[in-house]
């Protein structure tokens, strides 16, 4: 976050490659705050696999990412589900 709006990774090292420290002193010298945001929940990403039986199993089994059985209902279901698959540490109910 640059002075308490969100900034993208790709400008901040396109303004100034070489790091973090390197990015945080430009923006120091131009008299603005970088700050990293922590704790932030991962995306949900739906893919459709198009292939036939044996193909999507086997992609199935080369992915990386948790993968929900079913799509949430509701709000309460989707928290449930995040709960589950997601280990979100310091997250107070």
């Amino acid at each position: 976050m640059l002075d308490g709006k969100p900034l993208h990774t790709r400008t901040m090292w396109a303004d100034a490659p070489g790091g973090f420290q390197a990015a945080k002193d430009f923006y120091a010298a131009r008299g603005q705050t970088l700050e990293i945001q922590g704790n932030l929940l991962p995306k949900a990403r739906y893919l459709y696999l198009l292939g036939d039986k044996r193909e999507k199993r086997d992609w199935m089994k080369r992915l990386k990412v948790p993968v929900f059985d079913k799509y949430p209902k509701s709000l309460q279901e989707a928290e449930e589900m995040e709960e589950e698959f997601f280990d979100i540490p310091g997250k107070v109910e």
